[in-house]
Order: C-alpha cells, then structure tokens, then sequence
C-alpha cells in the first residue's frame, strides 16, 4: 500500500510538471503568436494609409509628448534601431494613436477576467496601436522595417471597409403590398401624393417630438 501511495504521488507530480511545462507558471495556455511576413504585401481591399502595430504583451507602451511609442517599465524599444525609425516616421508626418477607446485599466480588467475564464493567455489590447502613414510612402517597407523590431509582434496593413451589400428585390413575395383583400393597398398608396412615406404633412399632438430627427428633413 505504501508503494502505491508513493507512485500516485509520482504520478501527481508528474502531471503538475507536465501542465506547468504546457500551460507556463500561471496555469494559462500560451497563445500562439503570428508569424511575421518575410516581405510585406497589402493585398487589395487592404489600406495603404494605415497599418496596424501590435507590440510584445510583456511591454508596456505609452505614447510619449511627442506622440512616439515608448516602453514605461524601459526594458524595450531602447535600441537605436526602434528610435531611429520612430523618428524617421514622425517625421515623415505619421502620427500614432491606441487602436482602443477604452482606458487601459479597463482593458486591463477585462483581459484579467477573460485569462482566468478561460484559462489561456489573452493578447494584451493595450499594445495594439495604429500607425497612420502619410501620402508619398512606401507603406511596404514601413511594414517590414517596424516587423524587424523584436518587440513588434506583427504589425499588418488595416483591412478597408466593405461597402454593405444590397438586398434582393423579394417585391414578388409580399403579397401584402397588394390590394385588398390580399393586401393592404401599399401599391395603390405608392401613387397617391404622399403615398411613398416621403414629403407628407403631418400634426403630432404629443409632446417631446424631435423636429431634428436625423429621419426628417427639419420642422415644416
């Protein structure tokens, strides 16, 4: 009895080393870094005027009084490397800003939670930033200069906004725009002054009406 007690406990401690080994000190499964493109390419649909920039999650960035990124604790982004291409950028006219309006105690917080909820790492959203690159750059070697730096996780092109896609006519399928007594006569009202929705006059006799609804043209 004595024997197995001590090889359950063997095992026990085998598995503890085994999850720490796996799951790092804190017990969280590590995340699984991007890996950096060799040589940067802004696909279409991608913007030329902004790139996102996400630092390493054990930095941790500020923006200095001149607007540069900069390590608080200074154990990063000392070398003459990342200073001179900083520099060079600003002066260039490319300006910095956090890619999230939330504080950072905030993110913080909610990060914290998301990790203990899930129990993995979860990347850190205040190193993320956007950098906004003037006209007349090379966008593609700023890409490649700024992921040669090791405290740059991966910084990529921002994808552009797609335009909203149109819906089908489904006309043919509602009936109820038909007369009675299939309907409700909305075709027959489509050709009535007024008839459409658009331009009627009206007198509302409740109170607290917003004549300056972004839906009305302003008070008649």
């Amino acid at each position: 009895m004595l024997i197995h007690r001590r090889s359950l406990t063997l095992v026990v401690l085998l598995v503890i080393a085994l999850v720490t080994s796996a799951f790092g000190e804190a017990g969280l499964r590590p995340r699984d870094l991007p890996v950096k493109p060799t040589k940067a390419v802004i696909a279409p649909g991608y913007d030329r005027s902004h790139i996102e920039v996400k630092f390493l999650d054990d930095a941790d960035i500020d923006l200095s009084a001149e607007g540069l990124p900069f390590d608080r604790a200074n154990h990063m982004l000392k070398s003459q490397q990342a200073g001179r291409a900083f520099q060079r950028m600003s002066a260039s006219g490319a300006t910095w800003a956090r890619a999230t309006g939330a504080g950072e105690a905030e993110i913080d917080r909610l990060r914290h939670n998301a990790e203990l909820n899930l129990s993995r790492e979860i990347a850190d959203l205040n190193n993320y930033f956007v950098l906004k690159v003037p006209a007349g750059v090379n966008t593609e070697e700023w890409l490649d200069e700024l992921n040669s730096l090791p405290e740059v996780e991966i910084a990529l092109a921002m994808p552009l906004a797609m335009p909203a896609p149109l819906p089908p006519n489904y006309q043919t399928a509602q009936g109820y725009l038909n007369n009675s007594p299939t309907g409700i006569g909305a075709q027959t009202a489509w050709t009535i002054p007024g008839g459409t929705g658009w331009g009627p006059m009206f007198c509302d006799l409740e109170y607290s009406w917003n004549l300056f609804h972004s839906d009305l043209g302003g008070p008649a």
